[in-house]
């Protein structure tokens, strides 16, 4: 009688490596990655985003295994792509280019752990076979870590910039779910990883191909494929919620400027585009009698209402204008910038008119934060200095701004700002267009006090002459941040030294409205406005603070504020949405100026059904590295990305980062219309050396 084998003896059977397994469970885990993602995300999934990630990562498993099969190659291979990876991710931050300017620290970190990152990464993909065999259960834990430590870099780390950092932590959550597939799990144990991944999907329901696009992961494979069935070469499919509604005609395009009255739907929005009035400064009569009042305009940069305590914020940082602004129509708590970022929202507010109306010259900066025009040949650079973005600024715009048009009919007109360190609002910009004086406070001292100082010595010489209009920009809680004497100190976080800086705006903003309150009487009444240029954000773990690469509430809505000392009473801002292109068409009608025709402001007595929000900024090279249109009404933030052609809608008031989509479940309705009615007049894209 043969004895039975003790199975004890047996040598336990060869990890061998199976291509097709692998495949099977990559597809798997990157459905399951995808069905889950609403759980971070928020909203519901989509199917074709799933589908998609089931397509991807079971290529990209079957190519491991393939390459898993030749050692030789793996390592070589893995590395090398790894590697690349990160090189790729240092050049599209600019981290090269930063390497001389005040983000150097940064800059350097950057320029040696991202390629040693990406190598790492190789390495690691090298030895997952090997880990699989000798230890899956360690591997079975390292896996889902990896992957859950990568989501949270990328919702915490710079949430609103470095759009290629994020893509690279995307790609590779992506990879290490591909990756954990081909080394880990059966494809039995995979199928039921994957059902439970789309149950958990299931019950927030499924969207649309506009919420796929709109989530970190969904969106990467998306945008993927939407350039894989780009047939023209525009930048954009008809496929996909691509947006292209002519796939073999490259000039017609999301991206194609609308010529109206061609017949043609240029630019995919849906019909023909209408010619905008254009009136010309000598078609507008000139007042013969002078105007009934002086305006003072006040400007403070990067300012959000809910922290200030005129608007009901818990911290005393705003006492000198609830001082001088007591009465609550006075105070207007639903306006919102036309711009995200300065360049962009102080021109607007200057001309009436929406931004991508205006003619912009091409300004390029670079990482010196010095600027020069983009259009003719850049001088001579420093030593380490390079060209790193490209701005537009109203220097040839044909719309006239507000000081011009008050100048022109005989009122005095000055101006005092302080920029900062970006130098958009030097008078060699077009800022100065209009004013009999203006005085630029040196950007590098970042002190309200000094542009006190300066509007205080402006008003002295203005007090006993005709009527004027002094507009002063106060750099305020902009970053940086600093110790300022006088004001409470709130504490060391990012929040309590930005409500530090708006209280030492607030006393500074404070001793100007003291001279005008001293000046102002019924026979020389004052009108004052006081707003800003847009908001900031302040999020995340580490409480950073950004504004203009998202149209978030906090970095969109704005203070307004309106008083007209020396007169018995100020009439009210009526309720409502506003706009700061309003401030142009006010100040007209209050100084009794004719307005030219076309403007997109109203006047504050004029009611607004909706409002018009932009956001954008060009590469180095002149290529537009975002464009984002935002519309408002009494109730929603509806968000189109033109560049992604996908929108998203928002609760106006939802103060979350990000808030909630509530796109497929609200109708967007005349948000839409209002946003494509807007592309249509502009003629398309922000463009460099044309206006519209």
């Amino acid at each position: 009688m043969t004895p039975s084998p003790d199975p004890s003896s047996e040598p336990a059977p060869e990890h061998r490596f199976d291509p097709t397994r692998a495949g099977l469970w990559a597809a798997c885990a990157a459905g399951a990655l995808l069905a889950a993602e609403p759980l971070w995300a928020g909203g519901g999934t989509h199917l074709v985003s799933v589908g998609l990630g089931l397509v991807f990562a079971g290529l990209a498993g079957a190519a491991y295994g393939l390459v898993a099969r030749r050692p030789s190659l793996a390592r070589v291979l893995w590395p090398a792509v790894g590697l690349l990876i990160g090189v790729a991710v240092v050049l599209d931050l600019g981290a090269i280019d930063r390497l001389g300017s005040k983000d150097a620290a940064l800059a350097w970190a950057t320029v040696i752990l991202a390629p040693l990152g990406g190598a790492a990464f190789g390495l690691w993909a090298i030895y997952l076979p090997r880990l699989s065999a000798e230890r899956p259960r360690l591997l079975a834990l390292l896996m889902p870590l990896a992957v859950a430590l990568l989501v949270i870099a990328d919702r915490t780390l710079f949430p609103t910039t470095y759009p290629g950092f994020h893509m690279a932590l995307r790609a590779a959550t992506m990879a290490l779910t591909a990756l954990a597939g081909a080394a880990l799990l059966d494809h039995r144990r995979a199928l039921v990883l994957a059902v439970v991944g789309l149950g958990l999907a299931l019950p927030s329901g499924w969207g649309t191909i506009g919420d796929a696009v709109s989530r970190p992961l969904s969106g990467l494979i998306v945008d993927g494929a939407r350039r894989l069935t780009d047939i023209d070469g525009d930048g954009h499919s008809h496929l996909l919620g691509g947006g292209d509604c002519a796939p073999l005609d490259g000039a017609i395009g999301p991206d194609a400027p609308e010529i109206p009255g061609n017949g043609v739907d240029d630019n995919c929005v849906g019909g023909d585009g209408e010619a905008v009035d254009f009136q010309p400064a000598e078609a507008v009569p000139v007042p013969t009698t002078p105007s009934p009042m002086s305006v003072v305009l006040i400007t403070i940069d990067a300012l959000r209402p809910d922290r200030m305590s005129v608007y009901g914020a818990e911290r005393p940082t705003t006492p000198g204008l609830a001082r001088h602004f007591p009465e609550p129509g006075q105070r207007h708590g639903a306006t919102y910038t036309a711009g995200g970022f300065t360049s962009i929202a102080v021109p607007a507010m200057m001309r009436g008119v929406l931004p991508r109306r205006i003619h912009w010259t091409s300004v390029v900066q670079t990482n010196h934060l010095r600027l020069f025009r983009g259009d003719r040949p850049l001088p001579e650079l420093r030593s380490g200095e390079r060209p790193v973005y490209r701005y537009g600024l109203p220097v040839d715009d044909p719309h006239r701004p507000l000081a011009w048009w008050l100048a022109r009919r005989g009122m005095a007109t000055a101006a005092v700002v302080d920029d900062g360190p970006s130098k958009f609002l030097e008078a060699r910009w077009g800022t100065a267009e209009g004013f009999g004086r203006f005085v630029e406070v040196p950007g590098e001292e970042d002190d309200d006090a000094r542009v006190a100082d300066a509007a205080l010595e402006l008003l002295d010489g203005l007090a006993d002459g005709p009527p004027f209009f002094l507009w002063t920009h106060f750099y305020g809680p902009h970053l940086p941040d600093d110790r300022r004497p006088g004001v409470p100190t709130f504490g060391d976080d990012p929040l309590a030294r930005y409500d530090h800086e708006v209280a030492w705006a607030d006393l500074q903003v404070a001793r100007v409205l003291d001279r005008i309150a001293a000046m102002a009487g019924p026979d020389r009444p004052i009108a004052v406005v006081v707003t800003s240029d847009h908001g900031e954000m302040v999020w995340g773990p580490g409480r950073m603070r950004s504004h203009g690469r998202v149209l978030h509430p906090h970095a969109i809505r704005v203070p307004l504020l309106f008083r007209i000392f020396g007169a018995a009473a100020s009439p009210p801002l009526p309720d409502g949405l506003r706009s700061t292109v309003d401030v142009m068409p006010a100040i007209l009608a209050l100084t009794e100026t004719p307005a030219p025709a076309g403007l997109d402001g109203l006047p504050f007595d004029t009611p607004r059904a909706t409002a018009i929000t932009e956001a954008w900024f060009w590469q180095a090279d002149g290529r537009l590295g975002l464009d984002l249109i935002g519309a408002l009404d009494d109730e929603a933030l509806l968000v189109f990305d033109r560049l992604r052609n996908v929108a998203a809608l928002y609760a106006r008031g939802d103060d979350r980062l990000p808030p909630q989509n509530l796109m497929g479940q609200r109708d967007p309705g005349a948000l839409i219309e209002q946003i494509s009615a807007h592309i249509d007049r502009s003629g398309g894209p922000p463009r460099l050396g044309t206006a519209r």
